[in-house]
């Protein structure tokens, strides 16, 4: 029989030492008291006082002054309106119109309508799809979305509830009790 023969490696066979122990210094250890003690306390230098004009009353651009009465906006300018969600949108046309629709369906609808378009992604209805399913399994039965099927969302009865108000995102006051 022939001997098989091994090939033999032209490098050494190295193996990195690792030691967990630490390093061990020859010189002595310094005395903390010692080095706080020899190094001078730097007192800091006060910065220059210049004198500041009061911007209270300049009127920044861009931003609204508070009137003399105690509101915070000018009379005559309505409160601007914040744009609905995705989510808001989409409770608002699933509860117009009463069938089950997919994201992509919803996307479309709320683009249509002017409610809502993509700020640019390219998977929007993956976007709201998986919003809406997160909705629903956070929110349970309070949610404003049902599964109708694979697919497939339907609004609830608080999706048809919501108001105008509630999905544009304007808070109204609460009635008073009597």
């Amino acid at each position: 029989m022939a001997a098989k023969t091994a090939k033999k490696s032209k490098k050494p066979l190295t193996v990195p030492r690792r030691t967990n122990l630490p390093k061990l210094s020859l010189l002595p250890a310094a005395k903390p008291e010692a080095a706080k003690a020899a190094a001078p306390k730097a007192e800091p230098t006060p910065a220059p006082v210049t004198p500041v004009e009061s911007t209270l009353d300049t009127p920044v651009p861009g931003k609204v002054a508070p009137a003399k009465t105690g509101t915070h906006r000018k009379i005559g300018k309505a409160a601007p309106t914040r744009k609905p969600s995705a989510l808001d949108a989409a409770a608002r046309v699933l509860a117009d119109a009463r069938e089950p629709m997919t994201a992509m369906q919803l996307v479309e609808a709320m683009a249509a309508r002017g409610l809502w378009s993509s700020p640019g992604g390219k998977t929007p209805h993956a976007t709201l799809h998986a919003a809406m399913s997160v909705e629903i399994a956070k929110k349970g039965t309070g949610s404003r979305f049902r599964k109708a099927g694979r697919g497939l969302f339907a609004a609830t009865a608080r999706a048809a509830d919501s108001t105008p108000a509630e999905v544009s995102g304007i808070e109204t006051g609460t009635p008073e009790l009597s």
